[in-house]
C-alpha cells in the first residue's frame, strides 16, 4: 500500500471513532436539552393553571379538565404534599394511530384549605422528531467534514510528499551504465532536504566504489590470467619432455588439473562480479531451443561416457529476453550440473513450455541443507571438477533478470525450474 493511502487510512480510522462518539454525545445533550425545556414548559403551565384556578373562585374543576385535555385537576381527600414529579408514559394516539411517549408532571396545591392534585402532560412526539432531525443534520455535517478533511489531507499530503516521490522515481532510474550519478534537487522542507542531501552523498559514493571495484576486478582477473597462462604453457612443454619419469608425469598432470581449476575459478569469480555489478547490457530475444541444442552438442562426449539418456520435450517456442552470453552460461551450467552429478546409465529430462524451463537428472538425494544449494562454494559431493560456483552463477543471472528458480527432488529426479 502506498504511503499516501496508508496515512489516509490511518487518519480515517482515527477520526471516525471521534466523530461517532462526538455525534453520540451531542445527540444525548440535544435530547437532554429538549427534555429540560419540556419540563420547564410543564412547570410554567402548571403555575399558570394553579394561579387561574385559585384566583377564580367560581370556576369548577371540570371547567379546567374540559378546557384542556393535557390538564387534569382532581381533589384530594386528605392533604398530601406532592413535589413536582416528572415521568414518561406511553399512550395510544388515535390521530397518528400509534403509541407515543408523553411527558407528565404530577404536583399538588391547596385552595381554600382544600388539597388538589394537578397533572399536566405534553407530547414528546415533536420533540423527538426535532431531536432526530438535528441528529441526522449533524450526521450529514460530520460526514461532509470527514470527506472534506480526507480530500484536503490527501491534496496537502500529495503536495508535501512530492519531493519524496520525486526522489523515489530518481532512485529507480539509477544505473551504473551512466557516466555520472543522478543529483537530487533541494527541497524547502527540512526533512526532505536532508534526505536528498544524504542520497546525493550516498549515490556519489556508490559510483566511486563501483568504479574502483570494477577496475580492481578487471585488473585482478587480467593479472591472474597472465601467469596462469604462462604456467599452463610451461606444463604443456614439460609434458612433451620424454625424459620425465612416470611419477613426475603424474605429478605434472595433477598440477595441470589444479591450474585449470584455478583458472576456471578466476573466470567464474570475475563473471559473478560482472553480473552483480550489472555490467551486461544488450538484452535480446534468445530462442532457448537453439541454445539448448547447441549446449547438448557440446556435452555430447560426457553424456556418452556415462551412457545417459536425454529426453527433450519442447512444447513451445520459448524465448528469453536476455544477454545471449548470459543465456548460454545459464543453460550450460544447469546442463553441466545434470551431467556431472548424474549416475551411470541415468536420465536427463529437458522440458520447455511457455514461460518455464525445466532440467532434471537422476541421482541420489542430496545429503545436506538444500537451501544452501545456490550459495557460493557449496558442494554436496567430492567431485574434484566442481568449484562450487556453477549454481551460484545461475542464481545471480536469474536475480539479474528477475527470473524465479526452484529446486526439488522427487521420484529419484533432481529438478531445476526457471520461471520467467
Amino acid at each position: 500500500m502506498k504511503l499516501l493511502n496508508k496515512s489516509t487510512l490511518y487518519f480515517v480510522l482515527s477520526l471516525f471513532p471521534v466523530l461517532v462518539i462526538g455525534w453520540f454525545i451531542i445527540y444525548i445533550l440535544i435530547g437532554q436539552q429538549i427534555s429540560d425545556n419540556t419540563d420547564e414548559t410543564l412547570v410554567a403551565q402548571k403555575k399558570i393553571i394553579i394561579s387561574n384556578f385559585i384566583i377564580k373562585d367560581s370556576i369548577e374543576i371540570q371547567y379546567f379538565n374540559d378546557a384542556d385535555n393535557d390538564v387534569k385537576i382532581s381533589s384530594l381527600r386528605a392533604p398530601k404534599a406532592i413535589s413536582d414529579i416528572f415521568s414518561n408514559i406511553v399512550v395510544f394516539d388515535s390521530t397518528e394511530m400509534e403509541y407515543v411517549t408523553i411527558r407528565q408532571l404530577q404536583s399538588s396545591f391547596v385552595k381554600d384549605g382544600k388539597p388538589f392534585e394537578i397533572v399536566v402532560t405534553r407530547s414528546n412526539f415533536n420533540s423527538k422528531e426535532l431531536a432526530e432531525s438535528i441528529s441526522i443534520a449533524l450526521l450529514l455535517m460530520f460526514g461532509l467534514i470527514l470527506v472534506s478533511v480526507i480530500i484536503i489531507n490527501r491534496l496537502i499530503s500529495k503536495r508535501l510528499f512530492a519531493p519524496f516521490y520525486y526522489a523515489l522515481e530518481k532512485l529507480s532510474r539509477i544505473s551504473f551504465a551512466d557516466t555520472a550519478p543522478i543529483s537530487f534537487q533541494s527541497s524547502s522542507t527540512t526533512e526532505f532536504h536532508e534526505l536528498n542531501r544524504t542520497l546525493d552523498t550516498m549515490t556519489r559514493k556508490m559510483f566511486v566504489d563501483y568504479t574502483n571495484q570494477k577496475q580492481f576486478t578487471e585488473n585482478a582477473a587480467h593479472e591472474l590470467q597472465t601467469p596462469l597462462a604462462v604456467i599452463t604453457s610451461r606444463i604443456d612443454m614439460l609434458i612433451q619432455d620424454r625424459n620425465l619419469s612416470e611419477n613426475s608425469m603424474e605429478q605434472i598432470q595433477e598440477i595441470e588439473k589444479s591450474v585449470k581449476k584455478l583458472s576456471n575459478l578466476n573466470k567464474s569469480l570475475l563473471l559473478l562480479s560482472k553480473i552483480e555489478n550489472r555490467q551486461f547490457e544488450g538484452a535480446e530475444d534468445v530462442y532457448v531451443q537453439e541454445v539448448m541444442d547447441k549446449i547438448l552438442f557440446q556435452f555430447e562426449e560426457p553424456i556418452k561416457s556415462k551412457n545417459l539418456r536425454v529426453m527433450k520435450e519442447y512444447l513451445a517456442s520459448t524465448t528469453l529476453h536476455i544477454n545471449p552470453f548470459l543465456a548460454e552460461i545459464l543453460l550450460s551450467n544447469l546442463v553441466q550440473n545434470a551431467v556431472r552429478y548424474n549416475m551411470p546409465d541415468g536420465d536427463i529430462s529437458i522440458e520447455l513450455k511457455g514461460n518455464l524451463i525445466s532440467i532434471s537428472n537422476s541421482g541420489e538425494p542430496i545429503q545436506g541443507n538444500t537451501a544452501k544449494l545456490f550459495d557460493r562454494f557449496t558442494k554436496f559431493s567430492s567431485s574434484v571438477e566442481s568449484i562450487g560456483l556453477g549454481l551460484a552463477i545461475v542464481k545471480q543471472i536469474c536475480l539479474y533478470y528477475n527470473f524465479k528458480i526452484h529446486y526439488r527432488f522427487m521420484d529419484g529426479m533432481h529438478t531445476f525450474e526457471i520461471n520467467f
